[in-house]
């Protein structure tokens, strides 16, 4: 982690997770903060590109992303259902049906999370690399850039 051109705010890296966890039919997709190492968003891989970091202000003990991180449990979040559904435009007619997903949403199973941790690890070691595939716990591959990964043809 890096501290941004203001010295009150520290810049945490972003990095994406495609992982296949058992309790999951298809693979589930996740930007982790490596803060914590937990997943906190679902979005496509896309988003990576204009996401690459949050911030924290060290000062207001405020996180960039604080409002609509999906980890409930990490100390800057101040996530609630309505900030989250605002801060993705979901249209008031909608949010009943979301509001249903909300407990999955927040909750991330062990393996998904043991993956993130893995993740974490070798972002550390390598701050290049941002984008990465989990089958069964196991790291599979590691790519440096976000168009490397999302121009690569399925087997």
């Amino acid at each position: 982690m890096q501290k941004s051109n203001e010295t009150n705010e520290q810049e945490v890296p972003i990095i994406f997770v495609v992982a296949e966890v058992p309790e999951k039919k298809k693979p589930e997709r996740r930007f982790v903060c490596c803060l914590e190492g937990r997943p906190f968003e679902k979005m496509s891989i896309g988003n990576l590109l204009t996401l690459p970091f949050i911030y924290i202000n060290k000062t207001t003990d405020e996180c960039s992303a604080g409002h609509r991180c999906l980890n409930l449990s990490c100390y800057y979040n101040k996530t609630t259902f309505d900030s989250y559904a605002d801060f993705h435009n979901e249209p008031v007619a909608c949010r009943p049906k979301l509001l249903k997903k909300w407990p999955k949403l927040t909750q991330n199973g062990q393996d998904l999370i043991q993956a993130a941790e893995k993740c974490k690890e070798a972002h550390a070691k390598n701050p290049n690399i941002r984008v990465f595939c989990v089958r069964n716990g196991v790291l599979l591959e590691t790519k440096t850039s976000v168009k490397k990964a999302t121009n690569q043809k399925k087997a």
